[in-house]
């Protein structure tokens, strides 16, 4: 039998959006600013997922530590000015938020700062599907410290048994079943190597797959 859902929680970077080019030319922007020498995008993708200051210390060599404030801000400038250069949503996300978003509440909890998050969102036109969006900085803790779901689950008005936690890293099934949600992972996204050793309920290769494994809680 299907789990009835209320409330669906998506991370954002690896699971509504492809965003790792530009994360990660805004990275190689901040090293290069400090003479620092670029970074393979394939390095840097490993290093996504925690936040961008947790991002910023992974990248800076061992002897150039205290170079951290400089490049977290060099980072900060120059990504809020390119967040959406290449970023797009993945395959047919637009399409199934638009064809569900009348059967379930709807939220986004992310790392990534909030205003960096909502301009994301509302510049690809994301943002309507979304009764809440919340970013690393919107609790004292992140992901995958279970607060800012169960936020989101008391502010909907929903119990956490009926809320779907859904993401491409092991930071979002760690919340999700930290909060006693029930969890999906996707496949195409960021990190999906991490979902093996932290398997999650559901595992689907594509965005609208996912609503095919749950229904609406009446």
């Amino acid at each position: 039998m299907k789990p009835l859902i209320r409330l669906i929680v998506f991370d954002l970077d690896g699971t509504l959006v492809d965003s790792v080019e530009d994360i990660c030319l805004s990275a190689n922007a901040a090293l290069e600013a400090l003479t620092i020498p670029p970074l393979p995008h394939e390095k840097i993708r490993g290093y996504i997922g925690d936040g961008e200051s947790t991002l910023i210390q992974r990248l800076l060599p061992p002897d150039k530590t205290d170079l951290f404030q400089k490049a977290h801000q060099l980072y900060l400038d120059y990504y809020g000015k390119h967040l959406v250069d290449t970023t797009r949503p993945y395959p047919g996300v637009v399409e199934a938020l638009a064809k569900w978003r009348g059967e379930y509440r709807m939220a986004v909890l992310t790392n990534k700062r909030y205003s960096f998050a909502s301009v994301m969102l509302d510049q690809l036109s994301l943002s309507r599907f979304f009764f809440a969006i919340r970013g690393g900085d919107s609790f004292p803790t992140r992901k995958p410290d279970p607060q800012g779901l169960l936020s989101i689950i008391r502010e909907a008005g929903a119990m956490p048994d009926e809320t779907l936690m859904v993401g491409d890293m092991r930071n979002d099934i760690l919340t999700g079943k930290a909060a006693g949600a029930i969890t999906c992972g996707l496949t195409y996204g960021i990190r999906p190597d991490q979902l093996i050793a932290c398997p999650p309920d559901f595992l689907v290769d594509r965005f609208p797959d996912l609503f095919e494994l749950i229904q609406p809680a009446t």
